[in-house]
């Protein structure tokens, strides 16, 4: 019978621990939709290559740990975790790097620090044990005008292939989607948890499309996806 009671105990106080701080639980999100709601059409990790203004790896993680202290809280923002966070915009996202892993040349200078082909837009904790994850979406707002056509070569079965990007400036939204699931506990009615932050910014897009695409997308109010 004391192994019994004592057995609860622990089971309880495991339970209990799993509480976090951060918002309160009567103001989490638990509504999957708030993390997809309709934003037109978003790029994920396929579209033109861009190169933003102002966000580069340490903005993007600066915010993130807003959001990790702000939902999550302090615990959510240690050193260790920024340096994930970090390493993974830094080394995946702006970077030059693209899924097929082919070698390819776009004949003008760009600054790769705020450059990204979408290579790996998602990420997550569990290596911290910690499942928070992170997705990165871009959705153009407003088109901002034409800046020319730039070559772009391709290496593929050892050849090289050709082909013009039209870069076109934009403003755009970078949406990061939080997903967090708490672990499970017994007596525990933890949820999975939705957030979205938003950061605006202006971009140098080189695409297949021709200028007149994003003018008429976007002037007409609607995001644009090539």
């Amino acid at each position: 019978m004391r192994f019994f009671t004592l057995l609860l105990i622990a089971v309880l106080l495991i339970s209990c621990y799993n509480k976090r701080q951060g918002i309160p639980e009567n103001k989490r999100n638990y509504l999957k939709d708030a993390a997809t709601v309709p934003l037109g059409k978003c790029f994920h990790e396929d579209f033109a290559f861009m190169e933003f203004a102002h966000l580069n790896a340490d903005t993007v993680t600066k915010a993130i740990a807003a959001a990790n202290r702000k939902y999550f809280g302090a615990a959510f923002d240690t050193p260790e975790i920024r340096d994930s966070i970090h390493t993974w915009l830094k080394d995946n996202y702006f970077s030059k790097k693209t899924y097929e892993e082919k070698e390819w040349i776009l004949f003008d200078k760009v600054d790769t620090t705020r450059f990204t082909t979408g290579y790996h837009s998602v990420y997550g904790l569990n290596s911290l044990g910690i499942d928070l994850m992170y997705r990165n979406d871009i959705c153009y707002t407003e088109y901002l005008g034409s800046k020319g056509v730039y070559e772009y070569r391709r290496k593929s079965g050892g050849n090289w292939y050709s082909q013009d990007k039209t870069l076109v400036k934009v403003v755009c939204d970078f949406n990061i989607d939080l997903t967090y699931t708490p672990h499970w506990f017994i007596f525990s009615s933890s949820q999975r948890e939705y957030y979205r932050i938003t950061l605006r910014d202006t971009a140098s897009v080189y695409s297949t499309f021709d200028d007149n695409y994003y003018r008429e997308n976007l002037s007409a109010g609607a995001h644009s996806s090539p």
